[in-house]
């Protein structure tokens, strides 16, 4: 604090870049996990299939 009531505008300002960018991140990393999240769900689900048709084959 530049003097001692009140934050530097500076750094506010460079605190409020830093969660952007963070939030930015994070919105990503999130997207990024669901997709993960539905290949694996649908390789799971192929999978499954494909043991069902094994199990049922003559």
């Amino acid at each position: 604090m530049a003097d001692g009531s009140r934050p530097d505008i500076h750094s506010v300002d460079h605190f409020m870049q830093d969660l952007a960018s963070l939030t930015g991140q994070l919105l990503i990393a999130v997207y990024l996990a669901e997709q993960l999240r539905s290949d694996l769900e649908k390789l799971h689900n192929t999978r499954s299939k494909q043991g069902d048709a094994r199990r049922n084959a003559p």
